[in-house]
């Protein structure tokens, strides 16, 4: 899962694919559980990019996207929010709002 940052958030938006964005913070114990289950979700999905944002480190995207609390998954096609989920996310929850959105 690549990490996103203000400085390259824009280019990991420049596909096709659907993004999917978690929004972290190092503290967070449900944020480590998300994690992987999204990195489980990421070796069965291939037509998706599975990336993520740390929130101490880049609070000014947590406003963008406004990120109230994490974790909190951002479902992004064609710079636009298809979904959101904010939580501890349920594997087959997960792949099942992947699966609305795109094909895998």
């Amino acid at each position: 899962m690549m990490s996103v940052t203000k400085n390259n958030i824009n280019s990991v938006l420049a596909t096709d694919k659907l993004v999917v964005l978690l929004f972290s913070n190092p503290t967070c114990g449900p944020c480590k559980d998300v994690k992987i289950i999204l990195a489980h979700t990421e070796s069965t999905i291939k037509n998706a990019v599975f990336a993520m944002c740390d929130t101490h480190d880049n609070t000014d995207l947590a406003w963008t996207y406004n990120i109230k609390s994490v974790p909190t998954i951002v479902f992004i096609k064609n710079n636009r929010i298809t979904n959101r989920a904010t939580g501890l996310v349920e594997s087959n929850k997960l792949i099942s709002t992947i699966k609305s959105v795109v094909r895998t």
